[in-house]
């Protein structure tokens, strides 16, 4: 569009409206860079790991609703070395809720275990940072020899 005024009546006339039986949403396009920053501040989803295995979803939410309100939640039993444990998401309704239930709650102590409570990312956020990380431990990979059959007594 020429002008943002332009942009903004086509969003107006072509939002909500039913194409083939579905509805379609019509926004202004924002950059996957400028979106990534925006998510970063606006995450309203937990992941807890290390919950006990046999935590009810009703135990979960004990823990969390004095933090704010929760909109979903759901706990997910898994068996690490032949003992069960769980994980868990906690969907808050706001950012701040979320951010404070983060910051008390992880490494605390919840029916015996230490729990762990971080940001949700989604898999391709972590696949990136699992890049970085492997990248930033490369950085020697290649400038190191082995040499063989040096006398004893050589030195550096």
């Amino acid at each position: 569009f020429e002008t943002e005024e332009e942009m903004k009546k086509a969003i107006d006339v072509s939002d909500h409206i039913r194409l083939r039986e579905n509805d379609l949403y019509v926004t202004q396009f924002i950059p996957r860079d400028k979106r990534e920053k925006l998510r970063e501040n606006s995450w309203t989803n937990i992941f807890v790991k290390n919950l006990p295995g046999d935590i009810s979803l009703n135990d979960l939410n004990e823990l969390f609703e004095p933090y704010g309100t929760i909109i979903t939640s759901v706990a997910s039993p898994i068996e690490v070395n032949g003992e069960m444990k769980s994980y868990g998401y906690v969907n808050f309704e706001n950012h701040e809720d979320a951010v404070k239930a983060v910051n008390e709650l992880n490494e605390t102590t919840h029916m015996g275990n230490t729990i762990y409570c971080t940001r949700a990312e989604k898999k391709s956020e972590r696949n990136k940072k699992k890049m970085k990380r492997s990248d930033e431990g490369m950085s020697f990979y290649g400038r190191n020899l082995y040499v063989k059959n040096l006398d004893y007594d050589f030195t550096e």
